[in-house]
C-alpha cells in the first residue's frame, strides 16, 4: 500500500525496506566496571579494545564514552544520573558484551539483569567472570 508522498511519507515498500535494514543490524552494549577499576584511567583500555573488536559486527554502544569515563571529574553527573543514561542506551542494544570485572561492580550486574530480562544474547569478553 502506498502512503501520501506528498507529505514526505515514505512508500510501504519503503518502510518494508528500512525495517528490514534495521533488523539486520545488531546493537550491543559494553558493560564493565568504571569507577571501580584499579587502572589509573577507569578501565579506558578495556571498553576501547572491546569496542574496536565488536565494531566489525555490531554496532557499539560504549558507555564510557558517555562522560568521558568515570563519574569522578568536573561536571560529571552524580551516579544516578549515569546509570539512568546507561539503562536507556541498553534499552536501544539487541547483545550485551561484559567485561572482566564485571561481577564486582553493582551497576554492571545490574546491567546485566535488565538484558538477561531482555533475552539479550550475552557474550562474555576473555578473562570475564561467566
Amino acid at each position: 500500500m502506498e502512503t501520501n508522498n506528498a507529505i514526505g511519507q515514505p512508500t510501504a515498500t519503503q518502510q518494508e525496506t528500512h525495517i528490514t535494514m534495521f533488523s539486520k543490524i545488531k546493537c550491543i552494549y559494553i558493560a564493565g566496571p568504571i569507577t571501580t577499576s584499579i587502572e589509573s584511567d577507569n578501565n579506558r583500555a578495556a571498553f576501547e579494545q572491546a569496542e574496536s573488536t565488536l565494531e566489525v559486527s555490531y554496532h557499539v554502544i560504549n558507555p564510557w564514552r558517555n562522560w568521558g569515563g568515570g563519574r569522578d571529574g568536573a561536571g560529571v553527573p552524580p551516579e544516578a544520573v549515569y546509570m539512568r543514561t546507561s539503562f536507556h542506551q541498553i534499552l536501544t542494544c539487541h547483545a550485551i558484551y561484559m567485561l572482566p570485572g564485571w561481577m564486582k561492580s553493582a551497576n554492571c550486574q545490574a546491567e546485566l539483569a535488565v538484558a538477561k530480562c531482555l533475552n539479550f544474547e550475552v557474550l562474555y569478553a576473555e578473562g570475564a567472570e561467566k
